[in-house]
């Protein structure tokens, strides 16, 4: 796997199992929210944010996260592909993977 130049994942393939950063993560309802324990920031994640996050945990594959985030939340699953791969890209970008 290529890796980018800030040392994350340059791109995710569909069996790849990634890991959330070290981190504290709670649900409130329909929203998550995420204490970094790296660094002073937090998060706010919406309901499909916040279950993806959930499965964050190394033992689902990109794959295993959308087909859950196609049937939990009625969506398409390649469209359910492509909303996980962006959320993956977004929290590579904010240092939220490990």
């Amino acid at each position: 796997m290529a890796r980018a130049e800030d040392g994350g994942k340059a791109s995710w393939g569909l069996e790849d199992r990634p890991l959330r950063a070290e981190s504290a993560f709670r649900r409130y309802g329909d929203q998550g929210w995420v204490v970094h324990l790296k660094n002073p920031a937090n998060t706010l994640l919406n309901d499909a944010g916040a279950r993806i996050f959930e499965l964050l945990d190394g033992r689902h594959s990109v794959q295993e996260i959308a087909t859950t985030v196609s049937e939990e939340f009625e969506v398409g699953l390649e469209q359910a592909r492509q909303d996980v791969l962006e959320f993956l890209r977004e929290l590579q970008a904010n240092q939220m993977l490990a």
